[in-house]
């Protein structure tokens, strides 16, 4: 194989390689360490995931950085490999091998990918109304835990990923009250059982309230049995318990709790934990 042959497989190689650990081993013939690559990255994501790293920021970075680790160490070995394979003779024979390796590769890539996004108890979700600023605004990845209301309750103050009552869009709301709890407002004030609820994550955009009178202020309710009273933190530009056609919810239209912010135009805010 002339020298000109051979560079481009030692390219070929090493981006596939980039594309995805063990890609490029597989394309160099290099069977087993293309697999120990590939297994090795989706036994270090699973095991974050698994062990709930993923639920905090620092682990986030810890897994990316793992990943990154593992990719630019199955790069270079790619490449290394590549350099010495592709003999002369049988060139077809070994292209059909390789891409045929590769193939099966990213079948296996894709059908793990595919497991992976059905059993992860993490998701990531992007914010795209105003309804919670300021603690979410719109553009924010959000990190939330879907399992997490499947072994505890939710409770006040936790900001749930909900499917809204009306268009079924997913939506961010916090818990203000739950079931029996007593709710009414007064001014600006919310008042929980009788007591004024301190909520210094609320903020009003209209000091008038202009926008509609369920927004400046609603009578003396009793949250049933099982529901839940949610609001967002922008009580101006929030459509949620308030509503009549939004009403209390019931933990079934919830879908996760929202735990901290991921990526966000505003450098600062990403990795804050949302509370």
């Amino acid at each position: 194989m002339h020298s000109k042959g051979r560079k481009i497989h030692v390219i070929i190689a090493t981006m596939l390689s980039l594309l995805c650990p063990g890609l490029g081993h597989l394309y160099a013939g290099h069977i087993a360490r293309g697999a120990g690559f590939c297994a090795f990255v989706w036994v270090w994501i699973f095991s974050f995931v698994a062990l709930g790293f993923v639920h905090s920021f620092p682990g986030l970075l810890a897994l990316l950085l793992g990943e990154l680790l593992i990719l630019a160490a199955a790069t270079l070995d790619a490449f290394r490999c590549a350099q010495r394979a592709f003999p002369s003779g049988q060139e077809m024979k070994q292209w059909a091998q390789r891409l045929c390796a590769v193939a099966i590769g990213v079948a296996a890539q894709f059908g793990l990918q595919t497991a992976f996004l059905k059993w992860t108890p993490s998701r990531i979700y992007v914010a795209a109304y105003d309804s919670m600023r300021p603690a979410i605004r719109p553009g924010d990845r959000i990190v939330a835990d879907m399992s997490f209301f499947s072994h505890q309750a939710p409770a006040r103050g936790d900001i749930v990923v909900l499917k809204s009552p009306r268009t079924g869009n997913l939506m961010f709301e916090r818990v203000i009250g739950v079931g029996g709890d007593t709710l009414e407002s007064k001014g600006a004030r919310i008042i929980l059982n009788g007591l004024p609820l301190a909520e210094p994550y609320a903020v009003r955009s209209s000091v008038d309230g202009q926008y509609s009178p369920w927004l400046v202020q609603f009578d003396r309710m009793t949250v049933p049995s099982g529901k839940f009273f949610v609001m967002g933190d922008d009580r101006d530009l929030s459509w949620d318990s308030r509503s009549s056609d939004f009403g209390p919810v019931g933990a079934e239209s919830f879908r996760a709790k929202a735990l901290y912010i991921c990526w966000s135009s505003t450098y600062s805010r990403i990795g804050k934990r949302l509370e």
